[in-house]
């Protein structure tokens, strides 16, 4: 049997081969695309911490899912890296003195951590800054007291030298005041003795006439 002879269908016509083209071309998408949407992931990766207002659970679930897409076999250790260097101040302070080998067991940790911060019964009488630990705004009224007397007695004794020669310098200010107001006196004094004078010779210029009007009447 020959190639011709199995190239031929039953009937004896030979056969002919065609290709058909798949109706849905497949498009090829290379590593690119890919290595583009890693870097972003990266950059995000590199400069993401947790905004003010913003739960750890929602900071931790957007750090892993940036973590997969820069590397979906990223290592345990590398992502609890990532997680704690964008938390906020408080929880790493707790969370640093204790290591953890897997990222479920930081989030169980920041978890109870959310839920006893919930359950506190708190005092402050102002919003703490979200990078400031409670330790610095966790202050007692008492405490607050004293430290603003101690501050308040510290800037007294510091500003009282200059209070001192201030007044010092208003005495001499006064002083001076005195001194220079009498020396203006002293010299407006003849200026007014010659104001004087010019009026009363001006009074005493018209005199005649109303003695000689009042003479000429009577004769």
């Amino acid at each position: 049997m020959t190639v011709e002879d199995s190239d031929k269908k039953s009937d004896g016509t030979p056969t002919i081969l065609t290709y058909q083209l798949p109706k849905n071309p497949c498009v090829f998408s290379g590593d690119e695309k890919q290595d583009a949407s890693r870097r972003q992931a990266e950059r995000l990766l590199q400069t993401r911490a947790q905004l003010p207002g913003e739960s750890s659970e929602s900071y931790i679930q957007d750090v892993l899912s940036l973590c997969k897409r820069v590397n979906q076999s990223m290592p345990e250790n590398e992502k609890i890296a990532h997680l704690m260097k964008g938390i906020n101040e408080e929880l790493y302070q707790i969370l640093l003195v204790q290591d953890y080998s897997t990222t479920k067991d930081l989030v169980e940790r920041c978890r109870q951590i959310e839920n006893l911060r919930r359950r506190r019964i708190t005092k402050e009488k102002f919003q703490r800054l979200p990078n400031i630990s409670a330790a610095s705004s966790g202050l007692e009224e008492d405490d607050l007291k004293s430290l603003v007397r101690t501050l308040v007695r510290e800037e007294i004794q510091r500003f009282l030298p200059k209070v001192q020669d201030l007044q010092y310098g208003l005495e001499s200010t006064a002083d001076v005041a005195s001194i220079v107001r009498d020396e203006v006196m002293q010299a407006l004094s003849p200026l007014s003795t010659l104001l004087y004078q010019l009026q009363w010779r001006r009074a005493t210029r018209f005199q005649p006439l109303q003695v000689s009007q009042n003479t000429s009447k009577n004769s």
